[in-house]
């Protein structure tokens, strides 16, 4: 597959043209958004995985695995979408690709998070070609023919990837199967996880803010997910106190809904 990739890398794909005016070539603006994302793929959602406590070195390695391959992959298939392959038989890659494929990293890791623990890499590689697949075709069909505004890639990628893990955990839910013991979580393991949640949390603004224009909008997106980050993890934590008995913090309630402000303000 790599060596396919690499084919067609060098065969349909060019650099960007700096003095294009008509495409998006901030590369003092647009990078350092891009490294945001960039960290929270990698790094975060992968120790976010981590909450297993058989399963955190095959979160972390299979997190790096697939998000390398989808990248690959999404950019090709946006540029094969694109008018100017239509026109040429080439299409441009820049930042803004980089990042719009760092968003389909997003959705098949939010789908990995469902599926852990109950597949082998070899199946996630499977599942992570018909997902981007499919979210690729899907996210173009609704940016340019719905047009739908999704700037913050709420319904492409969080609502798309949870509802394609639950999909694909229906389908491979064996009946009559006892839950295993190291499907839960200790200490360490929830550790890591949260390690995973901070740098979400830290970069969420980044990550709304990176496919915005113009550049007020992006500003707007930092300062409204900021906000709304804050105030959603002060409700989780007074939520998730107020429903235990001895009115303790559970840190599954931490882990996620703390995101719940980003992934809102994303609509």
């Amino acid at each position: 597959m790599q060596t396919i990739f690499i084919f067609l890398f060098a065969k349909y794909v060019k650099y960007i043209d700096p003095l294009d005016d008509s495409r998006r070539v901030y590369s003092g603006t647009d990078y350092p958004l891009f490294q945001d994302v960039h960290l929270m793929i990698f790094v975060g959602f992968g120790f976010l995985m981590a909450f297993l406590k058989r399963y955190g070195f095959s979160a972390v390695s299979v997190n790096l695995l697939l998000s390398a391959f989808v990248i690959q992959f999404a950019m090709l298939l946006r540029g094969f979408l694109t008018v100017a392959f239509e026109e040429t038989g080439l299409f441009s890659i820049g930042i803004p690709e980089m990042i719009s494929a760092e968003s389909s990293c997003a959705a098949v890791l939010i789908t990995m998070g469902v599926l852990l623990g109950r597949l082998t890499p070899v199946q996630f590689l499977l599942l992570a070609f018909f997902e981007t697949l499919l979210n690729v075709v899907v996210e173009h069909f609704v940016f340019n023919y719905l047009h739908v505004n999704d700037s913050g890639r709420s319904l492409s990628v969080h609502t798309f990837g949870a509802y394609f893990g639950l999909a694909a955990a229906l389908v491979g839910h064996k009946k009559n199967v006892m839950e295993m013991d190291e499907h839960g979580g200790i200490h360490h393991s929830d550790l890591f996880s949260m390690i995973g949640t901070l740098l979400l949390w830290v970069f969420f603004p980044s990550f709304n803010a990176a496919i915005q224009e113009p550049e007020d909008a992006r500003h707007r997106a930092i300062m409204n997910t900021y906000l709304a980050m804050a105030s959603s993890t002060v409700t989780t934590f007074m939520i998730s106190s107020c429903v235990d008995t001895l009115g303790r913090f559970n840190m599954i309630h931490i882990q996620s809904s703390t995101l719940a402000g980003g992934v809102a303000i994303g609509n």
